[in-house]
């Protein structure tokens, strides 16, 4: 069975813009207290007084390999961010599709997400309400072989 993989990066680029800049502020943050607690370390440790620069570049020679490490993971964390996104995005954009559908009278078929995506539950229940308005629609008898298509306004075969 072939792998079903979006072939997107965003899906719906307002919900994962929002989290990238959640994430980079959070990255932000932890960058801006780790710098201020090493040169606090730095300054409490230093045996004669120095000046900030002096104090800056002490923290650098000593935690210079620490600071690249945390800058080269930003980009990794935020691209597994977005690829994380995709799970509970994904979803949510099919499911608004599906209901711009239905909403426009237009046949839906019935939504099945990918297997590791979120709100699977939310899928079956969408099904189930668009079986329930099939059937009102047709009548409980003939929904299940037959199909309305409200642009012709009588039943098909299906």
């Amino acid at each position: 069975m072939a792998q079903n993989t979006r072939r997107s990066l965003y899906i719906d680029r307002d919900v994962q813009r929002a989290l990238l800049w959640q994430l980079f502020r959070h990255w932000a943050i932890f960058v801006g207290l780790l710098i201020t607690m090493l040169l606090a370390f730095e300054s409490l440790g230093a045996a004669t007084p120095r000046s900030f620069g002096e104090h800056l570049a002490a923290v650098w020679r000593t935690h210079a390999p620490l600071f690249i490490v945390v800058a080269v993971l930003f980009p990794v964390f935020a691209y597994d961010s977005i690829k994380l996104s995709h799970r509970f995005v994904g979803p949510v954009v099919r499911l608004r599709g599906a209901l711009r559908a239905a909403a426009a009278g237009e046949p839906v078929k019935p939504l099945s997400f990918r297997q590791h995506d979120f709100w699977h539950d939310m899928a079956d229940s969408f099904n189930e309400l668009m079986e329930h308005v099939q059937e009102e629609r047709c009548g409980p008898t003939r929904a299940a072989t037959e199909r309305f298509d409200p642009k012709e306004n009588e039943l098909q075969g299906v």
